[in-house]
């Protein structure tokens, strides 16, 4: 029988990897590298780095993560060894627009008709929350030079633009350190500055796109934005100094919805299942959904803030951040981050 080793934390692997091998829960962010010299394939969340460290002694000829973002994956490892690897693209991205969803809900409850929301990066995820958004009744401002360049993107408007005439920016971009259009610090101290107190910050993408240092400083400045991260640079070693400045504070949760997390495990199983030639099949991802957690029934009479609030309120994930990193610093620090991540309630999708 195949051996799949997988990361523990895989919500749905007994759904759908376990029908295709037997499961070998060793993967994580201090992987044994010995622990894989029978496996033929890995199932890995963003925490688990796959470099030649890690792949040494691994014979495995698939590696697949379950997450939207692949930049903990070398693909030029995977190139070389001739390893085929695949993601999980989109498969959260209901969840971060809910996301987004949420914050509105606190920063502007009584009306979001018209108001003027900036989507920076117009990807996977990028383009579900510019959709819901728009369906909120938002104006949307969107910017994605690569997107724009290839066409795409006839809507595009120059980041300082963007910046200057918005009320909301949400940033969702990948990060891309090297090539013509990298994204670390894209939004640097010059960015910043174009923005006031009056707009907010929504970072729910990757921590290093946004400067975290000259976050910090533009936050302790006069006419400050108001900021919500939910991403940090050097997670989860991230700094002590800015999250306390910061509106709302989560740790890289937006996408950890139910569906999310069982809709990635869903998009890998099938990818291996097809990469092994073999037939793929199983509960549909909201059957399984409902199993783990019943969504409550909508209340007459409502706002738009209070229905989404109801299936999930993210100020609810701030008060837990804020308690849980209070006071700490260092290692501690990044510590306690990891266990709010690995003990993050289940929560589901706003809408279906």
């Amino acid at each position: 029988m195949k051996q799949i080793a997988i990361d523990p934390k895989l919500l749905g692997a007994e759904h759908w990897l376990a029908p295709l091998g037997n499961l070998l829960p060793v993967m994580g962010r201090h992987t044994d590298p010995s622990a894989l010299r029978d496996a033929d394939a890995l199932v890995i969340r963003s925490v688990t780095r796959v470099d030649a460290a890690l792949m040494e002694h691994c014979p495995a000829d698939f590696v697949g993560t379950t997450t939207i973002g692949f930049d903990h994956i070398d693909q030029d490892l995977m190139r070389t060894r001739g390893t085929r690897w695949t993601n999980a693209p989109g498969c959260n991205a209901l969840a971060v627009a809910d996301y987004v969803e949420s914050v509105l809900g606190h920063w502007a409850p009584a009306d979001v008709t018209g108001l003027r929301v900036a989507v920076v990066g117009v990807g996977g995820i990028g383009r579900i929350v510019a959709q819901r958004l728009k369906s909120m009744g938002c104006q949307v401002l969107l910017n994605d030079p690569p997107r724009f360049e290839a066409g795409d993107l006839p809507g595009h408007l120059p980041l300082d633009d963007c910046l200057i005439n918005c009320d909301v920016v949400t940033v969702h971009v990948p990060l891309i350190v090297n090539g013509t259009t990298p994204t670390r610090d894209l939004i640097g101290a010059h960015e910043l500055g174009l923005l006031s107190g009056d707009q907010l910050l929504i970072s729910a993408g990757r921590g290093g796109a946004i400067d975290n240092a000259a976050l910090r400083d533009r936050l302790l400045a006069e006419d400050a934005p108001t900021a919500a991260l939910d991403v940090w640079d050097g997670e989860p070693h991230i700094s002590a100094d800015l999250w306390p400045l910061t509106w709302m504070a989560t740790p890289h949760i937006a996408g950890h919805a139910l569906e999310g997390k069982l809709r990635g495990t869903w998009m890998v199983a099938q990818a291996l299942a097809k990469h092994w030639g073999v037939e793929f099949a199983g509960p549909s991802v909201r059957e399984v959904a409902e199993q783990m957690l019943a969504k409550p029934a909508p209340i007459p009479g409502q706002t738009w803030a209070q229905r989404a609030h109801r299936i999930y309120d993210v100020r609810a994930d701030d008060q837990r951040f804020r308690a849980a990193l209070d006071g700490l610093d260092g290692s501690e620090l990044a510590a306690a981050f990891d266990q709010l991540r690995d003990r993050y309630p289940k929560r589901r999708e706003i809408h279906d």
